[in-house]
C-alpha cells in the first residue's frame, strides 16, 4: 500500500498486486475527511488476508484508525484511537507492524521527543499506550520511526534520535 498525503485534500490509496498491476482509490470518499493529515502507518494483519489497518495522526491532534479490506474494497468507520488508548500528548510519527496472528502495534513519536506504544487485539480493543522509555531505558528525544515483523512474534522498531548522549542500553 502507498498514500498520498495532503493539507487537508482527499487522501488516496494504491493497491500493488503480486502481477504487478496497480490500483488505487479515494480514501476521503471512503471515510470522510479527515483534515490535515502528517503521518499514517500501514499494517497488513497476519491470518487476516486482505484486510490493511490505518493509523492517521492530524494536524489537530487526533489519531484516527480505520481497515480496508482489499478484496471487497469495505473500509471500516473511522475510530479514534485516543479515546481508546489514552491522551499521551501530540504524535508526529508512527510506525505499525503486526507480529501475532490477527494483533497489530503501533509505535508513535511526540513532537516532545517520548515514544509510545499500543497494540490493537483481535476483538478490536485497545491496550492503553505505554511509554517506551519505561522498558528500554532513556534513548534521548525520538523522531523519525520505522516497525517490521521478521518472525513469528517478534516486533523490531527503529528509532532516530536527536540527542547525542543517550543514557538508554547500547
Amino acid at each position: 500500500y502507498t498514500l498520498s498525503l495532503h493539507d487537508a485534500l482527499p487522501i488516496w490509496h494504491a493497491v500493488r498486486a503480486a502481477d504487478g498491476s496497480w490500483a488505487h482509490g479515494d480514501v476521503t470518499g471512503q471515510v470522510g475527511n479527515l483534515g490535515q493529515v502528517v503521518a499514517v502507518g500501514a499494517v497488513g494483519v497476519q491470518s487476516d488476508f486482505g484486510s490493511t489497518q490505518f493509523i492517521f495522526v492530524t494536524a489537530d491532534d487526533r489519531i484516527l484508525h480505520t481497515t480496508h479490506n482489499s478484496t471487497s474494497g469495505a473500509w471500516a468507520p473511522v475510530g479514534d484511537v485516543k479515546g481508546q488508548v489514552g491522551d499521551f500528548g501530540t504524535a508526529n510519527a508512527v510506525a505499525a507492524v503486526s507480529s501475532v496472528p490477527a494483533t497489530s502495534q503501533f509505535f508513535f513519536a511526540t513532537v516532545d521527543g517520548r515514544a509510545y506504544h499500543t497494540t490493537r487485539k483481535p476483538d478490536g480493543s485497545w491496550w492503553p499506550a505505554g511509554l517506551v522509555k519505561g522498558q528500554i531505558g532513556d534513548i534521548g528525544q525520538v523522531g523519525p520511526i520505522g516497525a517490521a515483523s521478521s518472525s513469528g512474534s517478534v516486533a523490531d522498531y527503529l528509532m532516530a534520535t536527536y540527542d547525542p548522549t543517550p543514557t538508554g542500553p547500547t
